[in-house]
């Protein structure tokens, strides 16, 4: 939620000054993102001073950042330390005798990612902010074996080599010119419980939903639920409701192919259940990943980190900032709700052979793969990684992403079911059966996929772009991370398969936008 430059000659002169949209002391800057959810303050005691952000929960009052608020020691530390225990997002940034140190909360909803270079401390929750540091030829191998080989873990390492992710919970000190980052310790996970005679699972499950959505400060008109027709964000669209009646606008990707009638359908009926007053829809194949337009396509500013359906999501998001939203509902987190735990998974998955085209340098480190990772989490890691692929797109854009499905106190809910009430998402099918929802959305005959569009991308765009980027010249293969006359030869035979099957290889997309992620960060 910060974008800064500190220097050794800013910090020792710490003078600061608000300017009217950042912090500055001679030539170093602190820039808080500003948005209606968050909250930004400036704080010092006269020998240090700290910047705290948090996502304003519903009792918190509105207010913009302003000129440095000198105070107590005494006060000082209760500022911190109210900060450090805030139960929504929050970063803290803290100058003091010791150094800069930079402190992520528990949500990492926006992560930060941070370098220091030649007596500079540079930080963003914008990877495009630090362009300068996120140079092609200055790459982790590690880090893209775990891209290259859907091996994805969550940790401080980055693809740019000095250029770090802070983690949940994880802090960051710069002192004499070195950066250190250090993971916290492993979040406590609870298990499965009896449940007490004649508990009312569905009741409680709605409830401790119902919470989280109305945990934080929000204007209902200025917000939209993404709707995607499954269980996840179908329950926080009923929540939403419940607590929001008739406010919302709903927004939906529409995907095509198989499903051209079967997800309108569907969305239709919770619309209609739930009583959104407006309704936004975006069809997907109108705005196909590296299709004409786009920010692939067009150079933009794109993450090897961003999600692939970017292109259509900007579309969406035009149109929601028309309508004036501001905070977009999500249900990011819910697969992992449901997910089993290790002790109750009676097969478990081996590590896939690595595919032909990969190179010598990821075949080197593959083994390397979980070194060096986060510890366990408190918000699920693949929940984490998802916000780290989908939120920056967001903010950019000026919406707030809130995603009640990844709540604490939700996921130690749903730690405690037994098992058979997690699995298959079964309460969250059966609290919709409860709402008086149909089949055609509790129990569908087929669950959305974008795979099908995912492969007509492939094939109209992808693979024109791995052509002439193994033709003009790639990252990947000239600095042997991909062998391109095998990535040629799997070229061929994802056309060959098009042809027969109308499927393709889905690796191709991984591969095109890496590739392209690694060119536009580091133009």
């Amino acid at each position: 939620m910060l974008t800064f430059r500190l220097t050794e000659a800013g910090l020792t002169a710490a003078q600061w000054r608000w300017t009217g949209h950042r912090w500055e002391s001679q030539d170093s800057y602190i820039e808080p993102y500003r948005h209606p959810s968050l909250s930004h303050d400036m704080v010092t005691d006269g020998a240090s001073a700290a910047v705290l952000s948090r996502e304003r929960r519903s009792d918190d009052p509105s207010g913009d950042p302003g000129p440095p608020r000198v105070m107590p020691a005494v006060a000082f530390r209760h500022a911190l330390d109210e900060t450090r225990s805030w139960s929504l997002d929050r970063t803290v940034l803290l100058i003091d005798a010791q150094g800069v140190s930079a402190e992520a909360g528990t949500w990492a909803v926006a992560p930060l990612f941070i370098t220091a270079r030649e007596g500079t401390l540079s930080g963003s929750w914008d990877i495009n902010e630090l362009r300068e540091y996120t140079q092609a030829d200055r790459l982790v191998d590690r880090e893209m074996a775990r891209l290259l080989t859907w091996r994805h873990r969550y940790g401080h390492e980055t693809v740019w080599e000095g250029v770090h992710r802070l983690t949940e919970r994880s802090t960051a000190l710069w002192q004499d010119r070195q950066l250190t980052l250090n993971y916290p310790a492993p979040a406590y996970h609870t298990h499965p419980r009896r449940l007490r005679p004649g508990a009312n699972v569905l009741e409680a499950f709605g409830r401790v939903l119902d919470s989280a959505v109305a945990r934080r400060a929000v204007v209902p008109e200025n917000c939209a639920i993404e709707l995607s027709g499954g269980m996840d964000s179908s329950n926080v669209a009923a929540s939403l409701a419940h607590v929001y009646p008739g406010k919302l606008v709903a927004a939906t990707l529409l995907l095509g192919g198989r499903f051209e009638f079967i997800h309108p359908h569907r969305c239709a009926i919770m619309i209609d259940a739930f009583s959104f007053p407006h309704s936004l829809t975006v069809p997907v194949a109108d705005y196909l990943p590296f299709g004409p337009g786009g920010a692939r396509a067009e150079g933009g500013p794109v993450s090897p980190y961003d999600e692939p359906w970017i292109e259509a999501k900007a579309a969406l998001m035009t149109d929601l900032k028309a309508r004036g939203v501001t905070v977009s509902f999500g249900g990011n987190g819910g697969d992992e709700l449901g997910s089993l735990r290790e002790f109750e998974q009676t097969t478990h998955g081996t590590a896939s052979p690595l595919p032909q085209w990969i190179g010598p340098r990821v075949r080197a480190v593959a083994h390397e793969c979980e070194e060096g990772i986060a510890p366990a989490s408190i918000v699920h890691e693949a929940t984490l990684r998802g916000f780290a692929s989908r939120n920056a797109h967001l903010l950019r854009n000026g919406l707030w992403p809130v995603s009640p499905l990844a709540d604490p106190e939700l996921i130690q809910f749903c730690e405690w079911l037994p098992r058979p009430w997690r699995e298959h998402k079964t309460v969250h099918r059966l609290r919709l059966a409860g709402l008086g929802l149909s089949l055609d959305v509790v129990s569908p005959l087929y669950n959305e996929n974008p795979a099908e569009v995912l492969d007509l991308a492939i094939h109209k765009n992808v693979i024109p772009y791995l052509k002439e980027r193994l033709r003009i010249g790639s990252i990947l293969a000239d600095s042997r991370y991909v062998d391109p006359d095998a990535l040629a030869k799997a070229i061929d035979h994802a056309e060959t398969l098009w042809l027969r099957s109308r499927q393709m290889n889905r690796a191709l997309f991984k591969i095109a936008a890496l590739e392209h992620g690694l060119h536009a960060s580091s133009a």
